[in-house]
């Protein structure tokens, strides 16, 4: 594999590129199991593995191609694991936020784009009824072959949602506050989950919960978020006056009632966002097209039939099963 680009809870993402094209794109490897499993089959952790990733490869599909949302080239799968295809990003907004490379609080325009990136992604999700659940700035990943957009990536935990959902799912902090209550939830509790990120990018702190988050525990945040006890102050940490506009559009965002919540199509038409000097979108390369590998196909994401190959020493043939 080549440079890994990010790293989560069961797999990583790596540099390959496309050996036809030399098109610089990105594998996503998630472990589903271990590498023999016995004559009973994977174990009930390991097929819990396995349905989410074939979760994530059936929802991704549906997301198709979209200049929000990173696209997905190609799935390939084996006994141990699923490896999606996909374009190549360079890094995700919490790789920017922890270099310090995000626009201030004052910039209006460059928190202007970074909040249009955002909900353009999550509203393409909505339109096709699927809740992503686990918005985050390690999930908006900046896509260099769109101008430096974000793009909406990660979909593990998204899900079809024709009513409301049951179930606790995402990240603490960036839970809404019926997703942190377990109280039932719907799409928009990923504008909710928009507007914590556009709190953090201007304010540079958490809108909810004790002193020292994210070190509290997942559980102290949750009941945080859900109480709602400790409001947001809606003060820079830089000393940095933000713009009433936008501080006006992150409140609209952060509407505790979730059925007082606008939409993303809706906050979209907010004063804040829909100002007539908002550029539009840069245009994008073509990305080349894969064949889709269903699961259980087994085959290798670097091997030579299917012109792609890692940017870097070529993998041992252990490393792809």
């Amino acid at each position: 594999m080549g440079a890994p680009l990010s790293h989560g809870s069961f797999g990583a993402a790596y540099c390959i590129e496309c050996r036809r094209t030399s098109m610089p794109l990105a594998v996503k490897v998630v472990r589903v199991g271990g590498a023999s499993e016995g004559a009973g089959g994977p174990s009930e952790r390991h097929q819990r593995r396995r349905d989410a990733a074939s979760n994530e490869m059936d929802i991704w599909r549906t997301v198709g191609r979209n200049e929000h949302c990173v696209s997905l080239l190609a799935v390939f799968a084996d006994s141990a694991r699923f490896m999606y295809v996909m374009e190549r990003f360079e890094g995700s907004l919490l790789d920017r936020i922890r270099a310090h490379q995000t626009p201030r609080a004052d910039d209006s325009e460059g928190m202007r784009r970074l909040c249009r990136d955002m909900l353009l992604g999550v509203r393409h999700l909505h339109g096709l009824r699927i809740v992503h659940r686990d918005v985050k700035p390690s999930n908006l990943f900046v896509v260099a072959n769109a101008g430096g957009a974000l793009k909406l990536g990660d979909f593990g935990l998204a899900a079809l949602c024709e009513a409301q959902l049951d179930g606790c799912w995402g990240t603490a902090p960036f839970m809404s506050p019926e997703m942190a209550g377990g109280q039932g939830h719907g799409l928009n509790t990923d504008v909710w989950s928009v507007g914590v990120c556009m709190y953090l990018l201007i304010y540079r702190s958490y809108p909810y919960g004790p002193c020292g988050l994210p070190a509290a525990s997942p559980k102290a945040i949750r009941l945080a978020v859900h109480s709602g006890a400790l409001e947001p102050t809606f003060l820079s940490q830089e000393g940095l006056v933000c713009p009433e506009a936008m501080e006006a559009c992150v409140r609209s965002l952060m509407a505790r009632d979730a059925t007082s919540r606008c939409s993303a199509m809706a906050a979209l038409q907010l004063p804040f966002l829909c100002d007539e000097r908002q550029p539009a979108c840069s245009p994008q390369r073509p990305l080349p097209t894969l064949c889709m590998g269903g699961a259980g196909a087994g085959a290798d994401a670097g091997a030579p039939g299917h012109g792609l190959s890692a940017a870097g020493p070529p993998p041992k043939a252990s490393a792809l099963g």
